[in-house]
């Protein structure tokens, strides 16, 4: 088990992007399934089916079917409320990931600042590089260089 963890870790595929889910759905799905009008409950002249619209067809959802219309409604809204909460979960797990990336990329682009053995040149590529949207006036502003020189410096890029 640990070495599958490690594995897993090497090819950057960590496990944090698994723990929230109870099932195998991916991100894409949880947002078509947590949107109600993608379920439907109709009357298959028997009983009462749930069904869902997953990536372009209609899906039965329902493992038993209903012999009245308020079960189908209470598993959807029960089901609804459970997709919800993860989709949202992911979806912050990805921005605090994608923001704690971003800070550590502009913690670097400062640090590059005060090293006195960096050609500026170097420095403004480097700062390019690590933000890559950057625009030149702010790239200006870090350095305490000229709009004109960062452009040029930028201009072989």
């Amino acid at each position: 088990m640990r070495r599958d963890n490690k594995e897993l870790i090497k090819n950057e595929e960590r496990l944090e992007d698994r723990r929230f889910s109870l099932y195998s759905w991916s991100i894409e799905d949880l947002n078509q399934l947590r949107d109600i009008q993608n379920h439907r409950i109709i009357h298959n002249k028997f009983n009462y089916v749930w069904e869902c619209y997953l990536n372009g067809e209609w899906i039965e959802r329902s493992i038993q079917q209903y012999d009245n219309i308020k079960t189908p409604y209470t598993h959807l809204y029960f089901w609804l409320s459970i997709w919800n909460k993860e989709y949202i979960k992911r979806i912050e797990h990805t921005e605090k990931k994608r923001l704690k990336n971003e800070t550590a990329r502009w913690t670097e682009a400062v640090g590059l600042l005060h090293r006195d053995y960096i050609k500026n040149s170097e420095k403004v590529k480097r700062i390019r590089k690590l933000l890559p949207n950057i625009t030149k006036k702010d790239i200006s502003e870090l350095t305490e260089m000229s709009y004109r020189q960062v452009k040029r410096i930028l201009k072989d890029i």
